[in-house]
């Protein structure tokens, strides 16, 4: 009769499998992520409007933020601050790191989210015409993972209401379509295939985009996802590499309860390439 394999060798393998498994797990997630952030500064566009044809506000806030005129493929953006899952419960620390296309609509948002006791890896994107949020609990152990139409949706309007942290965007793009509102107000929007997305944005006294606003974010209730308001916030402007942006932002939604801010976050570094 055979020995058995002793039982210390055979959780000993057992362990020994798990952590190849997870290390594979954690090397795929890291992989597409960096495959993602590539496919974001590679991206070409098809060329900008004309200046004149721009709005007024438009005309006079791109004066005010971009004095010199530099030609880019992307920005670089370090954030830090405060994040909330839900209404009235305590914010979690955040560290990003995002890129974002000025010659199309894309980009991709790292964030490691400090929920106590464990930090969180959240990923928020537009790559190659496909939005996508996963978050993993230590790069490991899948939390989230959403896609389809209603999260390109909501990544194309997230695009479009960071236009003051990529305001070159504006310079390069024809498929973003301006519409004067009033003396302070313009809507802004753009389309990826059928899903169209429009804002409308706000300017200060200052001539400086101070709200962005869009009335049908998808917003998940439950199990359903349904049409909400939904705004950023921006203010503090400081100098960064040549470039007027806003320093802090904060990110809300419009419930039927009131306001529920779940981003708050300022601008910790910036560059251009």
């Amino acid at each position: 009769m055979k020995n058995p394999v002793p039982l210390a060798l055979t959780g000993g393998l057992l362990l020994a499998f798990a952590f190849v498994f997870l290390f594979g797990q954690r090397a795929q997630f890291a992989g597409w992520i960096s495959k993602g952030e590539l496919a974001v500064r590679e991206e070409k566009g098809t060329g900008g409007p004309e200046l004149a044809s721009l709005p007024a506000p438009v005309q006079t806030y791109l004066g005010k933020v971009l004095p010199v005129k530099k030609d880019i493929q992307f920005v670089m953006l370090k954030q830090s601050g405060s994040f909330w899952t839900a209404p009235g419960k305590d914010p979690s620390s955040f560290d990003a790191v995002q890129y974002t296309s000025v010659r199309a609509p894309s980009f991709s948002w790292t964030a490691h989210i400090q929920m106590t006791p464990v930090r969180v890896i959240v990923v928020d994107r537009l790559v190659n015409g496909e939005g996508a949020l996963r978050a993993r609990v230590l790069g490991l152990y899948t939390v989230q993972d959403a896609s389809g139409k209603e999260i390109l949706k909501g990544e194309l309007l997230r695009y479009l209401a960071e236009i003051p942290w990529a305001p070159q965007a504006i310079l390069y793009q024809k498929n973003l379509f301006w519409k004067p509102l009033d003396a302070t107000h313009v809507e802004l929007s753009t389309n990826m295939g059928d899903v169209r997305a429009k804002v409308v944005v706000e300017f200060g006294a200052d001539g400086l985009i101070s709200r962005i606003r869009a009335e049908d974010r998808p917003f998940k209730d439950g199990d359903r996802m349904i049409a909400r308001p939904w705004q950023g916030m921006f203010s503090d402007y400081k100098e960064y590499k040549g470039v007027l942006l806003p320093s802090h932002g904060e990110v809300s939604w419009i419930l039927d309860a009131g306001t529920f801010k779940y981003y708050s976050g300022d601008l910790e570094d910036y560059a251009m390439y």
